[in-house]
């Protein structure tokens, strides 16, 4: 048998007989005469003969003509896809296309991409250019969370991984498909915790429900006392709001006064809750005034609280003091009144008031 090329796979009747040698040929022995079928191969190009062996019919001449290589063209999305082809990584451009140049046959492929369902196959390669468009199943859907007044301002985590302040600012979210743990956390308001799934290519239209856990509180106490709620200024005399649901201290406080103090426990409820604080009690220390001559009038922040000599008892702080008496000159002084301490101006001299012509 001889042919056009060397090392070519030689058959009769499909049974291999060997390779052709460096002359283009080879001699097969004890050929039975008859008809037969002569094939002789390479690569992927081939070709066939009958032939009828007989006592004079002993060469055969076979050649073999290489197939033209035809373009194989992959068009791929998503573009970031990772490909194989032939059993060898390609590199997608930017669109995500390749194309290459090869022999007619058949070729394994293999594409696979982060949240998309990989897609294996093959390509057969005739006498013409093959285009093949591979496009994967999404394994990823999206998350849409409606917006709400009582969302507005929540941490929203997925899996215990925080994703920010709702409404999100890039909404609705991709996400691989599955089970997810949701948590949202807003004060004022019950940790919501719940489970959703996500679905191939679909989109989930989330709408959670917070529930309230606070009450609408109004404080009062003295109108020139501060409102103090666990230690944080709130207001002066009056101050309104909304406190979650727990133990609080309230408190009232004033200068130079005793500070009231109420611990009370706030419940979750739509009925406004009304928390009075009695006026903080006036700090207060014993002041003796005399002078001479007596019975002069005696006034602490220009207010007579009697004559001298007195005793009475005064807020502590600074104090203006003011004693006088017709027909002497008013003594004017202050007074700086001490917890604990009893205070005394003693025997103030009024001088005469010198006479008017």
């Amino acid at each position: 048998v001889e042919t056009n090329t060397v090392d070519a796979n030689v058959y009769i009747d499909d049974v291999f007989q060997g390779m052709t040698n460096a002359t283009k040929s080879l001699t097969i022995e004890n050929v039975m005469f008859g008809p037969h079928k002569l094939r002789v191969e390479k690569g992927s190009a081939k070709r066939e003969l009958d032939i009828e062996v007989n006592s004079t019919s002993i060469s055969f001449k076979l050649d073999i003509t290489p197939p033209k290589p035809m373009f194989v063209t992959l068009t791929v999305t998503p573009k970031h896809a990772q490909v194989m082809f032939a059993g060898k990584p390609i590199v997608l451009d930017a669109e995500g296309g390749y194309s290459t140049l090869v022999a007619p046959g058949t070729y394994n492929y293999a594409v696979s991409a982060n949240d998309y369902h990989d897609e294996t196959g093959t390509i057969t390669v005739g006498t013409s250019q093959v285009v093949k468009n591979i496009k994967l199943a999404p394994a990823f859907g999206w998350l849409k969370i409606e917006n709400s007044e009582s969302l507005s301002g929540a941490a929203f985590y997925i899996n215990g991984d925080y994703k920010g302040v709702l409404p999100l600012k890039r909404s609705p979210i991709q996400l691989s498909s599955g089970e997810y743990k949701i948590k949202i956390v807003k004060s004022l308001y019950n940790e919501y915790n719940s489970s959703i799934t996500i679905s191939d290519g679909q989109t989930l239209e989330y709408k959670p429900q917070l529930v309230p856990n606070y009450a609408e509180v109004e404080i009062q106490t003295d109108a020139e006392s501060k409102i103090y709620v666990n230690s944080i200024e709130k207001g002066v005399g009056l101050w309104r709001g909304k406190l979650e649901a727990g133990i609080y201290q309230f408190e009232a406080k004033k200068d130079n006064h005793k500070s009231r103090i109420e611990y009370r426990t706030i419940v979750a409820s739509e009925e406004p809750c009304v928390i009075n604080i009695p006026a903080p009690e006036p700090i207060v220390s014993e002041v003796v005034v005399t002078s001479s001559p007596t019975q002069a009038e005696v006034y602490v922040d220009g207010e007579l609280i009697g004559k001298t000599p007195v005793t009475t008892s005064l807020i502590v702080g600074g104090h203006s003091v003011k004693i006088s008496k017709e027909g002497y000159v008013a003594y004017k002084g202050s007074l700086e009144v001490k917890e604990g301490v009893r205070s005394e101006i003693s025997n103030v001299q009024l001088k005469k008031a010198c006479g008017v012509l």
